[in-house]
Formats: structure tokens, sequence, C-alpha cells
């Protein structure tokens, strides 16, 4: 449930993630002619290959017990962990961002069922789990989507001289560099296998 902060209007409310010291803001254009097209769009191993280094090859992170409590998380209960790598004990935690890439990839791949469904994985899941997971993924998508509530704006222009009106969806916006945030998470990433709690 959303609940209006009352703040100074110029000031913005922001929740604190130790993934923030590695954010970079740029403005691009986004590429969204009027048929898709590009390296994310449509079936086969070189589109995988950008999807999987987009979201699947990115592994999870750890926190401390005061970074949780600096989140309004409440670490009772939380998964904990030892990082191999350095001994400290802390709390198993993913990045969002990769969370909605991976519901967009399984929509994607649903969307090419009949290529993705003989390779195993998430579209060749009972038709129930796959819808459940489908609906899991778009409820999510539409809650994050509602939540930043894009307010730039798009034209609409005539690419094919016929009359009809086609939107314009390269107006630059302000972005955060999304290999800035990728970087950070791989360089903090704990291995899998390392999740069972100490006794």
């Amino acid at each position: 449930m959303c609940r209006p902060l009352s703040t100074p209007r110029d000031s913005i409310p922001t929740t604190w993630s130790p993934v923030n010291e590695a954010i970079k803001y740029e403005i691009k254009h986004f590429d969204l002619p009027p048929i898709p097209s590009g390296p994310y769009v449509g079936e086969g191993d070189d589109i995988d290959a950008k999807w999987n280094w987009a979201t699947d090859g990115i592994p999870d992170t750890m926190v401390s017990r005061e970074e949780m409590l600096k989140m309004n998380m409440d670490p009772n209960g939380a998964l904990e962990i030892t990082d191999p790598k350095t001994g400290r004990r802390g709390y198993r935690v993913a990045i969002e961002v990769f969370h909605q890439l991976h519901c967009l990839n399984l929509l994607r791949q649903a969307n090419h069922k009949a290529h993705y469904e003989k390779q195993g994985g998430d579209t060749s899941a009972e038709p129930m789990d796959l819808t459940g997971h489908l609906d899991h993924c778009i409820d999510a998508l539409r809650q994050f989507v509602m939540c930043q509530a894009d307010t730039n704006v798009f034209p609409f222009r005539f690419p094919y001289e016929d009359g009809d009106p086609w939107p314009d969806y390269s107006s630059p916006r302000m972005c955060r560099n999304y290999e800035k945030v990728r970087d950070w998470a791989v360089e903090h990433g704990v291995e899998q296998g390392v999740n069972e709690p100490e006794h």
C-alpha cells in the first residue's frame, strides 16, 4: 500500500540501498521503432546472450544487519549467509532491477514459446505454474511502472507518409547507467550455495 509522504515540494524522498553508490545519471534516447527490432527482440542465440548478460548471470549480494535496518527491512527470519571470500556474516539479497529484467525476459520467452519450451526452463513448466509465474511478473512490472510513473512525453510522427501517425518514443529522458549498476552487482556478488544458516 502506498502512503503519501509529507515532504517539502522540492525534497524528493529516497530509499537507501548499498547499490546507490554505483548510480550514474545520463540522458538517453529510447530506440523503439514502429516495427520492433534490436538486440533484445525476438528469439535465438544472439538475443539470448544479450538477455543472459543483462540479467541471468548476475549474482545475489550480501548486506549487513545494520544495512538491513537502514533499508527499513526486518532482518529477523531473513536468509543469513557467510561470504566465502571474506568470512563475514550477512543477509543474501537480490537487486530489484535484475528481477524486473528476469520478468521481462520470461514474457519475451513466453511470446516465443514454441522456440523456448523445448529448451526447458521456465517456459516448459506446467501450464498452471507458468501462468502463475507470468501473472507474478506482470503484476511486479505493473507495480514498478506505476511506482516510477514516467512523466516523459512523446510526439507523434508520420514515418510512412501514409497519413497514419505513429508514436515517436525517441525523446530524451534521464536514465541510470545500467552497466554501472551491473558492474557493482558483479563486483559485490556472493556465490550460490553459501546460504545454509548457522546453528
